[in-house]
């Protein structure tokens, strides 16, 4: 390929990779070195370049790969390789629209669950790269939190997640070698909460109140009129039962910051 920059090789076979009509015409373009013809050539490009995407995927879509098994996997990260270009200089960032991707394959009619399942570990992921902070103490929310007036902002190693199947047990079972063995209801909903603490990864099951409070005072709805619209909806909420959630959010340090 003369006279190209190495960028614009790199473009060059980047696009040869991606449409695959123009596979004949970049090979005619190359000059093949050693013993290796054109074609020879190009395709121990492809083959690593499949490879490296390949397994990018499936350290973060650990899981999902689990449950569709080796062949199944390999054929949807081979579709999503070449419908999906990489624009990103680091691995760990590829896979992005991966769980959208999973939404129109025919998986889903045997693991519906597969879309959102790769939702969580793609969050999981982002939340394991994003810098911890240290939020706000028990002691200093404590004597704060008489003011319904309040606006929690939560820090950005915080995440909720909520899914109609129970994606955190699949997702929990990712090591086990035997998955015949593995009987998981996984039609049950399930709500979490996926924060740091001390630079340590912790997820924390919540119940349907628990999601609900957080969801509002996430989105930045004050303190008082928070529990006011969680109490209406679940009638048989306790004062004890919001005194210990928010003795666990206090010292989970998940609120950086108050508003007054």
């Amino acid at each position: 390929m003369d006279n190209l920059s190495l960028k614009e090789i790199q473009e060059a076979f980047s696009h040869m990779i991606y449409q695959k009509d123009q596979e004949k015409k970049f090979i005619a373009s190359i000059e093949p070195g050693g013993t290796l013809s054109r074609e020879e050539a190009i395709g121990v490009y492809q083959r690593a370049y499949k490879a490296r995407f390949t397994e990018a995927l499936g350290e973060t879509f650990e899981s999902v790969w689990w449950v569709v098994g080796d062949p199944q996997f390999f054929e949807l990260a081979e579709g999503y390789i070449y419908s999906h270009a990489s624009h990103v200089y680091n691995l760990s960032s590829y896979g992005a629209e991966f769980p959208q991707f999973l939404e129109k394959n025919k998986l889903t009619q045997t693991y519906p669950f597969l879309s959102d399942l790769a939702t969580f570990e793609w969050s999981f992921k982002e939340l394991f790269h994003t810098e911890d902070t240290q939020g706000i103490d028990a002691e200093g929310l404590a004597q704060m939190a008489e003011d319904g007036s309040l606006i929690f902002r939560f820090k950005k190693a915080f995440h909720l997640f909520s899914s109609p199947y129970d994606v955190f047990t699949i997702w929990g079972q990712r090591k086990n070698k035997n998955k015949e063995h593995a009987h998981i209801n996984w039609k049950e909903k399930t709500s979490l909460m996926i924060y740091k603490y001390q630079k340590e990864m912790h997820i924390k099951k919540l119940k349907e109140y628990e999601y609900a409070l957080l969801t509002l005072l996430y989105l930045g709805t004050p303190l008082a009129g928070a529990l006011q619209r969680v109490s209406q909806e679940f009638h048989s909420l306790s004062p004890q039962n919001i005194s210990d959630f928010f003795a666990f959010l206090f010292h989970a340090r998940v609120i950086e910051s108050i508003d007054k």
